[in-house]
């Protein structure tokens, strides 16, 4: 029976990154990595290969490349069990592994709800490779299309679907966009271009049952309401995948593993990252959902960290920073945005700035709306939401470290910044630096 010294299930961006950076500070460790899929993907790809953004073969990540250069085993199988006590897993073969360290990271499934009519056929949810095959398969035929759910995801299949030419209508239970990602006034703007763009919306509406005969005809919502269609896309959220945890004794609630500060389970040696985990907010120190591949591989880095150093490193919780683009919008959130930190009951004070991208006499300069979020007492930024024709992606992480460094509405007020009128608005428009000033003479402070 072979013996590793690490061995990770699951090869999601955060499973891999476990395997590599382990590799990278303990060259001689044995490394296994299994994996049931038998492609791994960019998952935040997949919805751009309905309307031919991407090449399906360019989302796929060539991992047994990289990883046997990095000296990393990989095993497309699928873990039947692990045992905890003897520190083995065992695969469907029957074949069983040892390990000193194991880290999970087996991510997370979409949500199905019990819904009449879902085994129909042309009902797809939008998880993995597979998925946009299946969709590919029929597309051409596709008329008319729903997607049920405005998250990200939902979102950007909306999008897809548009650019083929395809009419699309879009389900949400909310009664706006992105009721997760941005606070409800903000997301009317997104809900505007949804509209220009001559998308059905059906906001605040609940599907009931979906019907046809043998695939879906049509979409009934709880209203009465009867949306003709060739395809329903669900995106309606994911759960974390525990079945393997559960099944070994390791803690879970259906929030997902139980981990300590350290990502530690319950049990001596066994880790877990990514969406499988139940997530903490920095911010307010709740449990909060947060399934972002780029919460997974900070996540990882902490726990090999921790495995190396014998659990020395706490992570913090997550600041859950996302972005998007929907047709010519790009936007993006990080930390609490308005409406979360208000059902948070948590005081706050916010300024929006609405300027340019660049200095406005110069060519190519767009709409800038970004707000800024700052706890009352301290006035500590707790999150920001913006949205522009140009690229947001920047300022999410900018103030995502903000708000990893406690930085409050006098930091930013005093911060140090470059300008340049062909790149970015002039010095004296610069939001953040305005909206402080603003939230510091809201505050009396001034």
């Amino acid at each position: 029976m072979k013996k590793y010294d690490l061995i990770v299930i699951g090869a999601g961006p955060g499973g891999i990154t476990v395997a590599r950076f382990t590799k990278s500070l303990r060259k001689e460790w044995n490394v296994l990595i299994i994996r049931k899929q038998k492609k791994s993907v960019i998952p935040c790809a997949l919805p751009y290969a309905i309307d031919g953004t991407v090449k399906v073969d360019d989302y796929i990540k060539n991992d047994e490349k990289l990883l046997k250069s990095a000296g990393i085993d990989l095993l497309i199988d699928e873990v039947e069990e692990i045992d905890c006590e003897n520190k083995q897993v065992k695969i469907k073969n029957g074949e069983k592994f040892n390990f000193r360290y194991l880290v999970i990271a087996t991510g997370s499934i979409p949500f199905i709800p019990l819904l009449p009519g879902r085994e129909l056929k042309n009902i797809f949810t939008i998880k993995d490779h597979p998925d946009i095959l299946n969709i590919l398969d029929v597309i051409g035929n596709v008329k008319k299309a729903v997607v049920v759910g405005a998250g990200f995801i939902g979102l950007e299949m909306v999008n897809a679907f548009a650019n083929r030419g395809i009419e699309i209508t879009l389900v949400e239970k909310e009664n706006c966009c992105l009721p997760a990602g941005l606070s409800r006034d903000l997301a009317g703007i997104i809900t505007d271009k949804l509209k220009e763009k001559g998308v059905k919306l059906y906001l605040g509406k609940l599907l009931k049952k979906i019907e046809g005969e043998g695939k879906v005809e049509r979409c009934i919502l709880e209203d009465g309401t009867v949306i003709k269609t060739d395809i329903v896309v669900l995106s309606i959220g994911v759960k974390p995948e525990i079945s393997l945890a559960e099944k070994a004794g390791i803690e879970t609630n259906p929030g997902g593993i139980i981990v300590n500060d350290f990502l530690q389970t319950n049990k001596e040696g066994i880790y877990a990252i990514g969406d499988c985990i139940l997530k903490k907010s920095f911010i307010t120190g709740k449990y909060v959902p947060g399934y972002l591949a780029t919460n997974a591989v900070v996540e990882a880095r902490y726990a090999v960290l921790n495995i190396l150093n014998g659990n020395k490193f706490k992570f913090p919780g997550v600041v859950n920073p996302v972005i998007t683009k929907i047709f010519d919008l790009s936007c993006g959130a990080t930390g609490l945005t308005k409406d979360m930190a208000e059902r948070e009951n948590i005081e706050i004070i916010t300024s929006d700035a609405d300027v340019f991208t660049k200095e406005k006499s110069f060519p190519g300069a767009e709409f800038l709306k970004i707000r800024f979020i700052f706890e009352k007492e301290k006035l500590q930024l707790i999150g920001v939401e913006a949205i522009s024709k140009e690229n947001v992606a920047w300022l999410i992480n900018m103030f995502t470290l903000a708000i990893f460094n406690k930085n409050t509405a006098f930091d930013l007020t005093f911060s140090q910044f470059c300008g340049h009128p062909p790149q970015i608005d002039v010095p004296s428009k610069t939001p953040f630096v305005t909206a402080s000033i603003d939230v510091l003479k809201k505050a009396g402070r001034i």
